[in-house]
């Protein structure tokens, strides 16, 4: 599954992320005493085989079903625990192995989802069946079996993971239980059913209702179950032909809304493309009888790997004539992210929730590597050092998970899924492979894969298969030292030299932590790094592995080096610092560094800022270096931390000087490029130049408030969208990349007027890319009557409620509007609750991320502790956002009279 990171944080892969917990299943002796289980469950009832009757019809409030469950009993029993939620159970059973059905009573227990199968007399030990009918109602939020509206016409989607398969039929719902699934779906009318299997036969049943058989999945666990019922476009695509390790040819579809078809074909096209790669890379066959693409209507996550149908959000797999370079972009990670788990989550399953990383850090590495192999020259292979500089804000946190958490409470499966497992998790993974070779570690993985294939595995197992390939014990203790704790490395680097030019270099590890963090600081890691460095105009390396406190290297060389890098191409997973001479060094030698280290440069010294050991000259000055470079990311990466210093460390007087700060940095690269109207309209020649454009002009006209671009954006955005006119969308005015800059210029310059124009497209649009550009750029304001707009739209019952949980997070993210917000949330905290989804209740308090003083985090702790503990993952979210308020106010502190003086003198 993918969710989605700075001045926007926390993202929650991005990345649109779905939350919920755990919780398992048991078998409980005759005469043993009866308690609600807690955690992860004895072992004494297993599920061979699931055979699932349903019965949806979209436009009604409840569906029907009816499950038998096939399980091995370890001894005889009465009472049987499961999982199921909001289910109202009609009749139950228990078949023994004999044909005899015992009556049984199916009662729900807690809101956690647990369950209760009691039995007339003890049934077992060996194999019986349970049986039970029930009906449930839909969902109206992303989760269980839920229900949408689209154009008069209903639908209903499936969105199991993690836990949530529970909630349309009693189940084991625990990964570690994988069993084969037989489904079978009545449908009414012209609806279509689409699960994780082909389609083996349809069956009329009269009244205009079919039966929708479909073949025997392999062995799943709960939450890979997919469904979808409604009148689709089904497009039957070209099958992807047979190769080297897949000997049939596989079929492909897409499926989506009603008159939307047509809109999936480049997701289709490129798809053969990108599984090949996968194929390769693993040396086994795409491991399902079919591949479906959904685009699933008010979808929560970006992508579900459900297997054999994997569901995504319309906006990235739906391209109109014009797409932006972003969503496209937004397309092919995301598409090989969910590919990749056909393997690493589907193929081979975590057989317990905290080893959800092998699913999500896996996919997250593997779509980068997927990418740059599938258009090299669209996509570079500097996503683990940009993942790096991601997580690095949140791993600062004393409160920061570890790759590989312990799931010891209900709320730690939902803390699972964020940027710590998918995004650091990623980046170290990169890093291991880096240090290991990329032969030597694929074949770790292939080993891994054919041992556990349609199972379930442990990290002890990946780590054995990847020793046994390595045959290199110091790979598993710094793997190890970075996925079981948490936190970054920062590497302390020192040098001497002798009469001769050779050098000493000292080097020192320590855990990187801000002022007002709550880490422990006597951390240690074994840190696979190569030290790069000049030496009589030539290029050198030394790589070692760092596993002491300190550590000393001795460099034979000729002159003493002016800077040492101990960051080569970026790819270790740390920060670094540098005696004053060596940052200025490095700094002015920026433009000989490769991108990827040119990245690692920026968040280091962001870092060391943020920790008080650099100041904001410095800060300034690779700021000034990264703003020059042509690589998109490379001049984009200072931008994060200049946001902070304008809204966060600068006090408000000091605005103006900062904006001017902000344009003299970036005004000279963007004037590489023609801006003039038409130009504006038209892409650029390379992706590199239009992502760098896009980035440029949001900066200048948004964060740095350039007048004259601010002005040109919202002019070309009105009239895209036809303000003032006619109300026809024209997407020859302003590139699909500028728009969304351009709508949050015209609704600050142009104000309500435009807000309700836009607010009237957004509720007759079904265009997913423009409602999300929309939805943005209304979040995005700070004009109190536009940011009193965006709250009745949240309060309002007939505002589809996945919308107004976009609108309250991304207003969340603007600092000038915290303090109203922060008033507004406590005084509507019941309505609002009421209008979220569950699974984003949790992260209410990130809504209060930017304050800055520790007046404010009394308050926020005051008002959101009571209501913490009633979410899954309240606790933990909360202590984040405390401990970053408190890192702000420190750093403040710390920062803001040399910030003054350093921006007034413009340096």
């Amino acid at each position: 599954m993918v969710v989605r990171g700075r001045l926007a944080k926390p993202y929650g892969l991005s990345w649109a992320i779905s939350l919920a917990l755990l919780l398992a299943v048991s078998a409980s002796s005759a005469g043993a005493a009866e308690s609600v289980p807690s955690g992860k469950l004895p072992a004494g009832a297993t599920p061979t085989h699931y055979q699932l009757e349903l019965t949806v019809i979209p436009s009604e409030d409840r569906f029907q079903g009816r499950v038998k469950i096939d399980v091995t009993l370890d001894q005889a029993t009465r009472l049987i625990w499961l999982h199921g939620r909001d289910l109202a159970a009609e009749q139950a059973s228990v078949v023994t192995a004999d044909g005899t059905s015992v009556p049984a009573t199916f009662q729900e227990i807690d809101d956690s989802g647990y369950a209760k199968l009691q039995t007339e007399r003890p049934v077992g030990p060996g194999d019986v069946s349970l049986v039970i009918d029930y009906s449930a109602p839909f969902n109206q939020s992303p989760e269980g079996l839920f229900q949408v509206t689209r154009d008069n016409r209903a639908y209903a989607y499936t969105q199991f993971q993690p836990l949530r398969a529970r909630r349309t039929f009693p189940s084991f719902d625990e990964p570690r239980f994988k069993t084969p699934f037989d489904i079978a779906v009545t449908v009414a009318g012209d609806d279509i059913a689409i699960s994780n299997a082909p389609e083996r036969e349809t069956e009329a049943l009269g009244e205009g209702r079919r039966r929708v058989v479909f073949e025997t999945t392999a062995p799943l666990p709960t939450y890979l179950i997919a469904l979808a019922v409604g009148d689709f476009d089904v497009v039957e695509w070209d099958p992807i032909p047979p190769n080297a390790q897949r000997t049939r040819p596989l079929p492909l579809r897409g499926i989506a809304a009603k008159g939307k078809g047509g809109q999936l074909a480049y997701a289709l096209e490129q798809t053969a493309a990108m599984l090949a790669i996968l194929e390769d890379y693993f040396g086994s066959p795409y491991p399902y009888a079919k591949l479906d693409i959904v685009a699933v209507e008010n979808f929560g996550p970006g992508g579900m790997e459900n297997a054999g149908a994997i569901f995504y959000r319309p906006e990235f797999v739906l391209f109109g004539d014009a797409p932006s370079i972003f969503q496209l972009r937004g397309y092919a990670y995301i598409h090989a992210h969910e590919l990749a788990h056909s393997w690493f989550g589907n193929l081979v399953t975590p057989a317990w929730w905290d080893d959800l990383w092998l699913n999500e850090a896996f996919a997250t590495w593997m779509a980068d590597r997927v990418v740059h192999a599938w258009r090299p020259e669209a996509f570079d292979n500097r996503g683990p050092v940009r993942g790096t500089n991601r997580a690095l804000w949140s791993d600062r946190l004393g409160s920061a998970r570890q790759i590989r958490q312990p799931i010891e409470s209900d709320h730690d499966v939902s803390n699972a899924f964020d940027i710590i497992t998918y995004t650091k998790g990623g980046s170290v993974l990169a890093m291991i492979e880096q240090y290991l070779g990329r032969e030597a570690f694929r074949d770790g993985v292939r080993l891994f894969m054919a041992r556990h294939g349609h199972g379930v595995a442990t990290a002890e197992d990946f780590f054995a298969a990847l020793s046994e390939s390595a045959q290199d014990p110091d790979v598993l203790r710094a793997f190890r030292s970075f996925v079981e704790q948490p936190g970054t490395p920062r590497v302390q680097v020192d040098w001497r030299c002798d009469a001769s030019g050779g050098a000493e270099v000292t080097l020192k590890q320590s855990r990187g932590l801000p002022p007002g963090s709550h880490g422990k600081a006597g951390q240690r890691w074994s840190i696979p790094l190569c030290l790069a460095y000049p030496d009589d105009e030539t290029r050198h390396s030394r790589c070692l592995v760092m596993g002491a406190p300190e550590t000393t290297v001795s460099l034979d060389t000729k002159s003493c080096p002016a800077w040492i890098l101990p960051n080569e191409q970026g790819a270790a997973y740390l920060t670094f610092t540098l005696p004053e001479p060596g940052w200025d060094a490095l700094i002015a030698d920026f433009e000989r560094l490769a991108p990827s280290e040119a990245l690692a440069l920026v968040g280091s010294v962001g870092a060391a800022y943020e920790a008080g050991l650099v100041d904001t000259s410095r800060l300034i000055a690779v700021a000034r270096q990264a703003a020059r470079s042509r690589h998109w990311d490379v001049a984009r990466a200072p931008m994060a931390d200049l946001r902070e210093l304008k809204v966060l460390i600068l006090p408000r007087e000091q605005r103006p000087a900062a904006l001017a700060l902000l344009r003299d940095i970036y005004r000279p690269t963007l004037a590489q490029f023609d801006l003039s109207d038409a130009a504006l309209a038209r892409e650029e020649a390379n992706s590199d130049r239009a992502l760098l454009r896009a980035e440029l002009l949001w900066f200048l006209a948004l964060d740095a408030e350039d007048p004259a671009l601010h002005a040109q954006l919202s002019r070309l955005a009105q009239a895209a969208v036809g303000y003032g006119g006619d109300g026809a969308f024209r997407q020859d005015v302003l590139h699909p990349n500028l728009l969304r800059a351009g709508l949050i210029a015209g609704l600050q310059e142009v104000g309500l007027p435009f807000a309700e124009f836009l607010i009237a497209r957004l509720q007759d649009s079904d265009d997913a890319v423009l409602r999300n550009h929309i939805l943005r750029a209304l979040a995005f304001q700070t004009n109190p009557a536009l940011v009193q707009r965006v709250w009745e739209l949240i309060l309002d019952p007939d505002f589809p409620r996945r919308d107004a949980s976009r609108l309250l997070r991304h207003q969340g993210d603007r600092a000038d509007n915290r303090e109203v917000l922060f008033d507004w949330i406590v005084a509507n905290h019941e309505a609002i609750t009421q209008r979220l989804p569950r699974s984003h209740l949790a992260w209410l308090p990130w809504r209060a991320w930017t304050f800055c003083d520790l007046n404010s985090r009394d308050r926020v702790e005051a008002f959101f502790g009571p209501h913490a503990a009633e979410h899954q993952g309240g606790p933990r979210a909360l202590a984040n956002v405390l401990e970053a308020i408190e890192i702000c106010a420190a750093v403040q502190q710390a920062q803001r009279a040399d910030a003054v003086q350093a921006v007034a003198a413009g340096e």
